[in-house]
């Protein structure tokens, strides 16, 4: 399982990234220029340079944020390639990324790719997200399980919403839940199944800072530089990597449930106007008996 595991994530990586280098804009000019902010490169248009101040002072905060949660110190050098919208991050992709995919980080040369503009998300939560998984990576001796790179990723960005919630919800109802070790194929599942397991790779790595605390995270991080994900897993919070997808999703299937009757709007078309119908039945009816009481009492007056 082993050996199998991130097959279809780095063979996307692999053409991705013979694309992006032999990419006639990766060429020296062109209008593009190249910056070095501290342990970060920068490729970036010629006359873009407000965009690029933002970018490096987003990507530099994400790195304190990310090795402050790990403990670990920041000596990883990484280049990010700053391009303007979808059409330039097509372009220089060759289109080889799924539809929903947004920005993309390729960890085995440290290398992201990151549009600045049609974005569907905050700028600052696309950074943080793509440096988790260069600095992921980087600072691990083994390649850790999709699910964790990813939910990782999504915690230190921040970018948990509701609609995570009612994803996991229609999950648990519907369509059911995507095992945890089949999350390494994400590149190649439709965009509601892509965004289901995004949303339970958060889930699952929210779990583990709701039962051990964030020191137990952040142990998690730091061994997995000494050692395999399940080694890793084990002496940072006692279960087994198999253990640990079985009683997430067990109490997944709990907590879900009920936040899915809430978001189950064909179901609330159903009830809505039984309820509707039903107020109006027992308010007549009360309007009813209160004008038979008023009869009798003007009988007596």
């Amino acid at each position: 399982m082993a050996r199998r595991r991130y097959t279809i994530f780095f063979s996307s990586l692999v053409i991705l990234l013979h694309v992006v280098q032999n990419h006639p804009l990766a060429k020296e000019g062109g209008g593009w220029l190249m910056s070095d902010h501290g342990l970060t490169r920068y490729r970036h248009r010629e006359g873009d340079d407000r965009t690029l101040a933002k970018v490096a002072a987003l990507v530099s905060a994400a790195r304190q944020r990310w090795t402050e949660l790990a403990g670990l110190p920041d000596t990883v050098a990484m280049t990010v390639w700053v391009v303007k919208g979808k059409a330039e991050f097509s372009s220089i992709t060759n289109n080889s990324l799924p539809d929903w995919g947004g920005a993309v980080s390729v960890p085995s040369q440290r290398l992201v790719v990151l549009p600045t503009r049609e974005l569907g998300k905050p700028l600052e939560q696309i950074v943080a997200h793509e440096v988790s998984h260069i600095l992921l990576h980087a600072t691990s001796k083994r390649t850790p399980p999709r699910w964790f790179d990813e939910g990782l990723a999504m915690a230190t960005a921040g970018e948990w919403t509701i609609f995570d919630s009612f994803r996991l919800a229609r999950g648990v109802l519907l369509t059911g839940l995507v095992p945890l070790s089949e999350i390494d194929g994400v590149l190649g599942f439709s965009q509601d199944k892509a965004w289901l397991a995004y949303a339970e790779s958060f889930a699952a790595v929210r779990w583990i800072v709701q039962t051990t605390g964030e020191q137990g995270l952040s142990k998690l991080i730091r061994s997995l530089a000494q050692n395999q994900f399940e080694t890793a897993l084990v002496s940072s919070i006692g279960m087994s990597e198999a253990r640990f997808q079985a009683e997430w999703r067990s109490q997944a299937l709990g907590q879900y449930t009920l936040t899915a009757l809430a978001d189950d709007w064909w179901l609330w078309s159903l009830v809505m106007p039984v309820l509707f119908f039903s107020v109006l039945i027992v308010k007549r009816y009360q309007n009813q008996r209160l004008r038979r009481v008023w009869e009798k009492e003007d009988e007596l007056w």
